[in-house]
């Protein structure tokens, strides 16, 4: 999905709403002495070499086996049109089920945000992901100033915030059980191999992760000192409180538009192979896109620029697929679904910033019942 990485949350707030700059989170030397305190020589570094790490090594095990750009050019001139423009379409249609997603938490809260808004809010949240090394982190924060920018309490704003990836997670651990349900019933093996490992160990880690995420909206405290197990396992009992107190129609929506994001998104990839003639089923299909979500979640790289393409690519031709149009339909689901939203979604951000308002004070709504 397009979205932001699911198991993120939002940061400590401040009331008043810094002048934004963009990338969002970027310093500036006229700051002040308030702003915060660069990062040392040595964390710069890391924040460099390790995505050039990463990317460095996904090209040295790929570097025997990917065709010559003359290959995928001719490869792209094949493609059907009709594939493509598919694609293209799944693609928006990801990213506005993760707009309508917003909406609906916010509506639960009594909160309103116009659907050209949310839109663009959500262009802009996953450009921001997509373009900074802590991109997940700052989109979150991003999204908490413009929920406040639209009348939301700070703690509506962290709530509804919080619950968008919680809600993300639960849709995607969902297609993680829809998954290991059809392989079960076509074929068991597919899930003791590499990929359907990652697609087991993937759905633990999502539940854990929506669990933990959520039990950010309320830390009880222990009362005794054998309340250790109890706090541990408190998130839990929290996280179906939090769902539980919603409006169930709202819920209900924001839970189908996550997941009607993630098959949005599974889709582009679909119609980017089949757009390439590529003979994958959709079942194995489905295992690599999984995993490599999977990967996604472990911030290496802005974006997973340099992972999700060595993985789809690794994944899908170790289905028997060739390698030229599999690297084409790969390089075009990457386009459409990371690279075209960067200046979509600065164009998004720098719109925001000219109409919408700055945060205002507002009453600690509950959600509306």
């Amino acid at each position: 999905m397009t979205s932001p990485s699911v198991l993120t949350a939002p940061p400590e707030q401040e009331d008043h709403d810094p002048q934004e700059q963009w990338p969002p989170g970027a310093g500036s030397p006229a700051d002040g002495p308030s702003a915060r305190t660069p990062p040392s020589a040595v964390r710069r570094w890391i924040r460099i070499l390790i995505p050039v790490a990463v990317v460095s090594v996904a090209i040295w095990t790929l570097r025997d086996s990917l065709p010559a750009p003359a290959q995928i050019a001719h490869a792209m001139r094949e493609a059907s049109t009709w594939g493509l423009a598919v694609a293209l379409a799944t693609s928006v249609l990801s990213v506005t089920m993760f707009a309508r997603q917003q909406r609906a938490l916010l509506h639960a809260y009594g909160a309103a945000m116009r659907m050209p808004h949310a839109l663009a809010l959500a262009y802009a949240r996953t450009a921001i992901a997509a373009a900074l090394p802590a991109g997940s982190a700052v989109s979150a924060a991003y999204a908490f100033q413009r929920f406040r920018a639209h009348g939301a309490s700070r703690t509506t704003a962290a709530s509804v915030t919080i619950l968008s990836g919680t809600v993300s997670a639960i849709g995607l651990l969902l297609l993680y059980l829809a998954g290991t349900a059809l392989a079960l019933v076509i074929d068991p093996a597919l899930l003791v191999d590499a990929q359907g490992t990652l697609i087991t160990g993937g759905a633990l880690i999502l539940l854990a992760g929506a669990i933990l995420l959520a039990g950010r909206l309320r830390r009880p405290r222990p009362t005794s000192r054998w309340s250790r197990v109890a706090t541990f396992l408190a998130p839990v009992g929290t996280t179906f409180r939090t769902v539980a107190a919603l409006p169930r129609r709202d819920a209900a929506a924001a839970l189908c538009f996550a997941v009607v994001g993630w098959l949005a998104d599974l889709a582009c990839l679909y119609t980017a192979t089949v757009a390439f003639d590529l003979d994958v089923h959709p079942v194995r299909l489905a295992a690599v896109y999984l995993a490599t979500q999977l990967l996604r979640q472990i911030p290496l790289t802005p974006g997973g620029i340099g992972i999700i393409e060595t993985s789809l690519i690794a994944g899908l031709t170790a289905t028997g697929a060739p390698v030229t149009p599999v690297t084409a339909a790969v390089l075009v689901y990457r386009l459409l679904t990371c690279w075209l939203t960067l200046p979509v979604g600065a164009a998004a951000w720098a719109l925001l910033r000219r109409i919408e308002p700055s945060p205002q004070q507002a009453p600690e709504p509950q959600p509306v019942s």
